[in-house]
């Protein structure tokens, strides 16, 4: 049997401010991938500087990590989507969130720049990343929490 995947309305949100924060992350989302893209060749050169493996590898980082950006707005947007890709674009928004964090927790504390907003503006890797990631990780979490994709009181079955 062939099943056709549907489109449907996203659950409501846990409380009146998820939906708020929501929108504040996608906005975020939009700028850092925008920026990201406008400057692409200087986004990609700091992640060469930085290290991140050899040059093909950074790039193919560099690349997925916009991407991945990119995809996680529908999920902060809930828009009407099938279940699979709502769950898709909330694990690329975790992917994001992580990355992020990596970076800011790997990169040593000085004056190199991390590539947040692609070579527009420099944000160096010490407080200004920090201080981002801790705001966009706090976003994430509820977020991710308040928009939970999966119902798990409906899809139970009743025990006969």
């Amino acid at each position: 049997m062939i099943y056709f995947v549907k489109s449907e309305q996203p659950s409501k949100p846990k409380n009146q401010y998820t939906e708020i924060t929501a929108y504040i992350q996608a906005a975020i989302l939009v700028v850092l991938s925008l920026t990201q893209l406008f400057f692409l060749q200087d986004f990609l050169d700091i992640f060469t500087n930085l290290e991140l493996g050899t040059q093909s590898q950074a790039y193919l980082l560099g690349a997925f990590i916009i991407w991945a950006e990119v995809f996680s707005i529908p999920f902060l947007l809930r828009m009407k989507l099938s279940r699979a890709f709502r769950i898709f674009c909330m694990l690329l928004l975790w992917v994001v969130t992580i990355f992020w964090i990596y970076l800011a927790l790997w990169l040593p504390f000085d004056a190199r720049d991390s590539g947040l907003l692609g070579g527009f503006i420099k944000v160096s890797s010490g407080l200004p990343l920090a201080a981002f990631t801790v705001i966009f990780g706090g976003l994430s979490m509820n977020n991710i929490w308040g928009l939970w994709p999966l119902d798990l009181k409906h899809s139970k079955r009743k025990k006969s």
